[in-house]
């Protein structure tokens, strides 16, 4: 294949500029540290080194054809975050939120971390490291700050609360499973939070992705907001999820989708996905002559029925319809088992935050 010359033009121009700038700055070096004291000569070899590699780039760049680069990793950390003031100085301090109590249907209030060990108990598994427990107690804060900014907030509207402990309306609950692991997390956490520009972030989470997670509007098909940083990625889930996750089969009656999709779905002889989500994930699914989000149907029938979206085959039966796939739950967000495989490859909670919410990055709010 022929050389482009005007990119090798470009390296050219470029690399010079670079020698210029190098050669420039160890001028002033030279002259800046000489009058004032004398000590030039330590950064005489180091310059002299930069000033060498850069006339090496331009040499190669007039004869050698340019290589391909890698794709670059979606945007991560604190570049893209500037947290509004009114927030900061409003969470400056550990707040003492109040939660409802379904078990003994009363109204407590506690510092918000010793909610977030509690939450952590309830969302995790025993024995998951501590990188992957950190990292769910970043997003479980999130959440749970998020959730008490939004008028919409379901505690609220339901018990007058700032939140409660059904996982149903809010979040996971254990405090019995609160042990020396999650305390240190959620120490070593304390007061970090998720945010993506000036707002805190919709942190998502689910048990596992199948793979790879949904975008935001592939689990959430009628949620208005945007979220840039809600986009699929690549999962380790598989590696380590359960079976009952990791690959599943479900059988559901042909009466059972009548009954959820109405009089057009017919006898429900026929039920195909029409289509798929950027990340793989069955979108819409038609049942006889009736159409269907997939995330829609999967409410419908029930989470413990349809595991997940990520349905990899559909065959009927003469009286149910077998749905086979991978993953449970939405699959946006953080994948609690995907976390689990990072962290066992060494990976800290930074980065492991960074792989499910390109973009955002992870502010302190309070010591």
């Amino acid at each position: 294949m022929l050389f482009d010359e005007r990119r090798r033009q470009r390296i050219i121009s470029t690399w010079n500029g670079i020698g210029r700038s190098l050669s420039g700055k160890y001028h002033a070096l030279h002259a800046g540290f000489a009058a004032s004291f004398g000590r030039a000569r330590r950064y005489l070899p180091a310059a002299a080194v930069l000033l060498a590699v850069a006339g090496l780039v331009s040499w190669w760049a007039a004869g050698t054809p340019p290589q391909a680069r890698p794709e670059p990793e979606p945007p991560g950390g604190a570049g893209r975050v500037e947290l509004s003031p009114q927030l900061v100085e409003k969470y400056s301090r550990e707040p003492t939120i109040t939660i409802f109590d379904h078990r003994t249907s009363s109204r407590v209030s506690m510092p918000i971390e010793r909610y977030i060990e509690r939450v952590v108990a309830g969302e995790t598994v025993e024995g998951w490291k501590h990188a992957t427990l950190a990292a769910q107690a970043i997003v479980a804060r999130t959440f749970t700050l998020r959730s008490i900014e939004s008028p919409g907030n379901t505690s609220r509207q339901l018990h007058g609360t700032d939140a409660c402990t059904s996982k149903d309306h809010f979040q996971a609950y254990s405090p019995q499973k609160v042990d020396t692991a999650i305390r240190q997390a959620v120490s070593d956490t304390r007061g970090m939070i998720l945010a993506f520009e000036d707002e805190l972030v919709l942190s998502y989470f689910s048990s596992s992705s199948g793979g790879m997670t949904a975008a935001l509007k592939e689990g959430f098909p009628f949620m208005q907001e945007e979220a840039p940083y809600l986009v699929p990625r690549p999962s380790p889930d598989r590696e380590i999820a359960p079976a009952y996750a990791a690959a599943w089969t479900t059988r559901v009656s042909r009466a059972a989708l009548r009954r959820v999709m109405g009089a057009r779905a017919g006898t429900a002889a026929s039920v195909v996905i029409e289509s798929r989500g950027p990340s793989g994930r069955a979108e819409i699914i038609r049942v006889g002559q009736s159409r269907i989000h997939a995330a829609v149907l999967r409410r419908r029938l029930g989470p413990e029925v349809l595991r997940s979206t990520m349905i990899t085959s559909i065959s009927v039966g003469p009286t149910h319809v077998i749905f086979r796939g991978r993953g449970w739950g939405h699959g946006v967000g953080l994948d609690q088992w995907g976390a689990e495989a990072m962290a066992r490859e060494g990976r800290n909670f930074e980065e492991i935050v960074a792989h499910y919410f390109p973009g955002a990055g992870v502010v302190k709010l309070w010591e």
